[in-house]
């Protein structure tokens, strides 16, 4: 049996799934390439979807989160988190980039409101 999936035009998401065996340069590399990516294409992040109220449950006011399928400790995302908190070589550029996100998710969220 052939299933397809059709998605409607803005309705897209880009799925990655970096594995343990990715190393530190290969994440962070992965970070920077995105971002410039996001920024020269102009594609909305979650911040500015929350801006305009929301959409498809992104930036949307009160939605609650999904529940995880597999916890930080399974994903060994973990142990990148304390890489990055300790500081052990890392650049700092996801943390920054994602909490850069989050705070401009809330305001515009409260902004919305």
């Amino acid at each position: 049996m052939l299933t397809v999936a059709v998605v409607p035009v803005g309705q897209e998401r880009l799925r990655i799934t970096p594995t343990p065996g990715h190393t530190r340069e290969f994440r962070e590399h992965l970070i920077d390439a995105l971002d410039s990516v996001w920024n020269q294409l102009g594609i909305k992040r979650t911040s500015a979807w929350a801006a305009e109220g929301g959409f498809i449950g992104v930036g949307v006011k009160g939605k609650q989160p999904e529940a995880p399928l597999w916890t930080d400790a399974q994903l060994e995302v973990d142990n990148v988190l304390k890489e990055l908190k300790a500081g052990q070589g890392a650049t700092g550029v996801l943390e920054a980039v994602l909490e850069n996100e989050r705070k401009a998710t809330a305001q515009a969220v409260a902004a919305a409101a």
